[in-house]
């Protein structure tokens, strides 16, 4: 399968007028070695929230990118600037290949998805009986489904009589439940990893038969069931040292240069801009070692 990196660009101005302006309320935020800051300024703001909309949309890149590629193997669209315009194929896209199930839109079934891994786990480290842990993506509503289905599943167990489940309160009792894991005969952890991409309701639109969220939070996908060569078969990938950039264009004012009445200007304006961009993308080498699982609605 053949696949190319993909490019994501943003910028924002920002006005030098509002350089270290105060805001009327402050909030924590963690740097690249996780130490907390306090932040007061409205400069503070507008950063986390241009990284955080730069964040989202690169994470979308590498997980909902479609391929621009022709059938021939070329690049047709031109942009702007004269060059062809290069995108590869994102995870979704990569893994639409693999195995597909589908169950009856509300049911999920604790044998039928085991025995489902077992078709396509790698038997190659250890064979049956071998611990292994398998993570299935999916919503908050699939993740609610299969709660459910475990919950149900472990009934036909009389010794799973438990009171693990009760807790006091200053007000009486409570009861807590929150079935997350199931490990199998073939030595298979099976959890959940809920990801809030799956009820994303301006993506996904097609709702769920029972009313309850998108259909997309009903799918579960498990991605890391083998690997490929001794290697990770899902890798995020990019060229050493050019995967992340960032950079600023100063105008008259700006927050990085030292203060002084003859400063560098790259722009006429009273102000500076921001760039951030990502080259890279997602690879996934067999995608027959991926199993989606969907509701019947998504057919």
């Amino acid at each position: 399968m053949k696949n190319t990196f993909s490019m994501i660009r943003m910028q924002d101005t920002r006005p030098g007028n509002m350089i270290s302006r105060p805001v009327a309320f402050s909030w924590v935020a963690k740097d690249s070695n996780n130490k907390q800051h306090v932040m007061t300024t409205w400069q503070q703001y507008a950063d986390w929230e241009f990284e955080q909309q730069y964040q989202d949309m690169k994470d979308k890149l590498i997980n909902f990118a479609t391929t621009n590629r022709a059938a021939d193997g070329t690049f047709r669209q031109i942009g702007y600037s004269g060059f062809r315009i290069e995108q590869g194929a994102g995870l979704e896209q990569q893994i639409e290949s693999s195995n597909v199930l589908y169950f009856n839109n509300f049911d999920i079934d604790v044998e039928w998805i085991t025995e489902a891994l077992m078709d396509v786990t790698d038997n190659n480290r250890g064979g049956y009986g071998t611990s292994r842990m398998v993570l299935m993506r999916t919503g908050k509503w699939g993740a609610y489904a299969w709660h459910k289905a475990l919950r149900n599943y472990s009934q036909l167990y009389t010794p799973f009589t438990t009171d693990k489940m009760l807790y006091t309160t200053p007000d009486g009792w409570g009861i807590q439940e929150n079935f997350v894991q199931y490990r199998g005969p073939d030595g298979t952890t099976l959890g959940v990893l809920v990801d809030p991409a799956y009820d994303d309701e301006e993506r996904n639109k097609i709702k769920h038969p029972s009313g309850k969220g998108v259909a997309k939070s009903w799918e579960y996908q498990i991605l890391n069931v083998g690997r490929t060569g001794g290697e990770d078969n899902i890798r995020l990938v990019f060229q050493k040292d050019m995967e992340d950039y960032m950079g600023y264009m100063p105008g008259l004012r700006d927050p990085f240069q030292a203060k002084g009445a003859m400063r560098y200007m790259a722009s006429p304006e009273d102000g500076y801009t921001i760039h951030r961009a990502f080259v890279g993308g997602c690879m996934v080498q067999d995608p027959t070692r991926c199993l989606t699982v969907r509701p019947n609605v998504l057919a």
